[in-house]
């Protein structure tokens, strides 16, 4: 993912992005997901919720850590 679409996704999934808004933290968060989206990669899974699917993806995440 691009580093814009990276920090889209953090954006995305924040914990309480309604918070950072009402406190006025926004342009900190940007920095700050901005940083990190720079430094470290940012993944998106989606699974679906069926439990049939679980296994599949556990081994996707294996694949892809047993490569950092």
């Amino acid at each position: 993912a691009s580093l814009v679409q990276a920090v889209e996704h953090l954006r995305a999934f924040a914990y309480r992005p309604r918070l950072v808004k009402a406190l006025g933290q926004e342009p900190l968060w940007l920095n700050r997901s901005t940083v990190l989206a720079a430094q470290a990669p940012v993944y998106h899974l989606e699974r679906l919720w069926s439990l049939k699917q679980l296994g599949h993806g556990v081994k996707l995440l294996q694949d892809e850590w047993s490569r950092l």
